[in-house]
């Protein structure tokens, strides 16, 4: 997969087409490989339009090359997705993203949150930072205010492969195939985050990032399409 670039509603995403030479026989931007498909992987971006996708102000995303272009020019916003039939829900799940940023880039995936017309859909669930150069001292990887990564392996303007994996109380978060987070909800719900839905964020004008595929790891919640 070489898409990058993204925002969804509570979880934002911006893809765009990796510009990597492909190996004849492998698959194009936004297709699964086979193995992929098997285990039950769905594409989240057909890489022409934002079908299945609810923004909080469409100025901010458009599709362009295969990629969702996220324009924080014109002000915050979130790009949630809602699936086919808009009710699309992930509770367990694994997440897989290729992204570019820029210089000064601030974004982020959301997820298990909820829809909200405005502001950060941070009261519900997480949100997995993108920022590799931005000012804020947590950086690409990090689990936010929950796991901070201060030193992450990977680089603006370079594309770089991004795994989200939510099953129960664990979560974590791999960046290039290294394990960056791993973390433990504790056993007392009370000192848990309140759970919701997916989602991701739009602070900058220098960040692609895209969601490739979603898998269901078993939990009859996990897609609820």
């Amino acid at each position: 997969m070489r898409t990058c670039e993204w925002s969804f509603g509570v979880m934002v995403v911006a893809a765009v087409v990796g510009l990597a030479v492909r190996a004849a026989g492998e698959p194009g931007p936004n297709e699964l490989t086979e193995d992929e498909a098997k285990d039950g992987f769905v594409l989240l971006f057909n890489g022409k339009n934002l079908d299945g996708w609810k923004a909080q102000s469409d100025k901010h995303f458009r599709v362009e090359e295969g990629k969702i272009i996220v324009d924080g020019t014109k002000g915050r916003s979130m790009l949630y997705y809602v699936g086919p039939d808009k009710k699309a829900s992930f509770r367990d799940f694994e997440l897989r993203l290729q992204v570019l940023t820029h210089k000064g880039a601030n974004s982020g995936v959301y997820f298990r949150t909820k829809w909200q017309d405005r502001g950060y859909p941070d009261r519900y669930g997480y949100e997995a930072q993108i920022a590799n150069t931005h000012k804020n001292p947590r950086k690409t990887g990090s689990l936010y205010k929950v796991k901070t990564v201060s030193d992450p392996p990977t680089k603006d303007d370079e594309w770089f492969d991004y795994h989200i994996i939510v099953k129960g109380r664990e979560i974590a978060i791999k960046l290039n195939g290294k394990t960056v987070v791993e973390y433990t909800e504790p056993d007392d719900e009370k000192k848990r985050k309140p759970a919701g839905d997916m989602s991701s964020d739009d602070e900058s004008p220098q960040t692609r990032q895209a969601p490739d595929a979603v898998r269901d790891r078993g939990s009859r919640d996990a897609v609820d399409a």
